[in-house]
């Protein structure tokens, strides 16, 4: 189903199912309210032809049994992705006041830990045992009755630390309302970000904003700012074009975006890590960490690692990652807990009947992302757009353990082009036999 954001054709509105489980990034909620969809509702009776259910059992019980025996286990299902605002904040890299810094003074306001007073009951996903969704309640004060399942740690940092917010109950407030409107949390917290920012150099006027003053740390503005973006209303027409929309308006924010092929920037800051980098850049649906989430494995090597390894691990992750999507599957329990991907396959073998190996799903993998590719250079997107925002190279980071650092720009151009050359696509970034005439459009 989709909410107002959807039928008001929002480019990052979401289709919602199950309560606060969104399809969110890409804008499936505007592509059902641009064909006057505003629902889809399937009922069947009939059970699901599993080829070898002995199999499938097996392998699901010694991925659960591996699984509770981890010993994170019970800190996951407490905390679940929350637990990344620590992680993130003390390696330096969650993006703070619109991306200008990567170390936020008041995490330990947003983080798992204060999440937990307010947290009231567990959610899973369907037979998944490590139940990582969290229902959270208001109980009292500003914003008291909102309930939410959340935040994860994308929708925390993006309406907390990105916007200067550290008032955790505002931060329920925003996920709740973007769940409601159907509206993503990641672009919304983003581009707000990119208001403010933009407002504060002078860029943006008050009169631009409908009379409204954004200033970091504002919860008030910040929500008032979501209800405009999904219903369309003054400066909130502007912004739900993303990206491209801000910058026909006001170009000089194109230095304050940070995006890639026009996809906000999701809640890691790549100027330390250039798989982060490369992997926002090469996505084929733009800067988004669901397709590569290396960053984490470069922070645990550091620097004793070369730029081979570093460009083999985002190819392997957009590999992995985008299979798990096409299995139905959730990465958590191999990216998280270190579920070993071996035994996906064999699920897959037991419920199909096709004896695919974990190599033979990675060839499959491989030929997808090559075929999201050769559509994307058809639609006229070539090396040009491989890119992070000019700002992950010019702008240095301004606090914490990385202070003063960015992302040296020939070091990405010589990743960028080893990685073509590791997936056989030409200087260009053009699949082998892909023929590109000069009339795409």
């Amino acid at each position: 189903v989709i909410g107002p954001a959807g039928e008001n054709l929002v480019k990052f509105a979401c289709v919602n199912t199950e309560w606060s489980r969104n399809a969110g990034r890409t804008g499936m909620g505007a592509l059902f309210g641009s064909k006057n969809v505003k629902a889809i509702a399937v009922r069947g009776s009939q059970d699901i032809p599993v080829h070898d259910m002995d199999a499938l059992s097996d392998a699901s019980e010694r991925a659960f049994s591996y699984l509770k025996s981890h010993e994170l286990f019970e800190f996951w299902q407490q905390q679940g992705l929350m637990s990344v605002i620590d992680y993130m904040n003390n390696a330096g890299v969650m993006p703070t006041h619109n991306f200008n810094d990567a170390h936020f003074d008041g995490a330990d306001t947003i983080n798992g830990e204060t999440m937990l007073k307010y947290k009231i009951g567990d959610t899973s996903c369907f037979c998944c045992p490590m139940a990582c969704g969290n229902i959270c309640l208001v109980k009292d004060g500003k914003y008291a009755g909102t309930v939410t399942e959340g935040p994860e740690y994308e929708t925390a940092c993006m309406f907390g630390s990105n916007v200067g917010v550290s008032d955790f109950p505002a931060i329920l407030r925003a996920n709740m309302l973007c769940d409601d409107l159907g509206i993503d949390t990641i672009s919304t917290g983003n581009l707000i970000a990119v208001l403010i920012d933009g407002y504060e150099q002078g860029i943006v006027k008050r009169s631009d904003l409908d009379g409204m003053t954004l200033k970091w740390g504002d919860p008030d503005s910040v929500l008032a700012m979501v209800e405009k973006i999904a219903h369309r209303d003054g400066i909130g027409d502007i912004v739900a074009e993303g990206t491209h929309g801000l910058i026909k308006r006001f170009p000089d924010l194109k230095r304050l975006i940070s995006h890639a092929k026009g996809l906000e920037m999701t809640a890691y800051d790549a100027r330390i890590g250039v798989t982060m980098a490369l992997g926002y850049g090469t996505s084929d649906i733009g800067a988004h960490h669901t397709r590569a989430w290396p960053l984490a494995k470069e922070i645990e090597l550091g620097a004793d690692w070369t730029l081979e390894e570093r460009v083999d691990l985002v190819i392997y992750h957009q590999t992995v990652r985008p299979l798990f999507d096409c299995l139905g599957v959730c990465r958590l329990p191999w990216i998280e807990l270190g579920l070993d991907e071996h035994i996906y396959a064999e699920m897959f073998a037991a419920a199909t009947g096709v004896p695919f190996t974990l190599d033979d799903l990675f060839l499959r993998s491989n030929d997808i992302y090559d075929l999201t590719r050769t559509i994307n250079v058809m639609l006229g997107v070539g090396r040009k757009d491989d890119y992070p925002s000019d700002r992950v190279f010019d702008t240095t980071i301004k606090t914490g353990p990385h202070a003063g650092e960015s992302l040296s720009r020939e070091y990405y151009e010589e990743a960028l082009a080893m990685y073509y050359k590791k997936r056989g696509w030409d200087e260009n970034g053009i699949p082998a036999g892909v023929a590109v005439t000069d009339d795409r459009g």
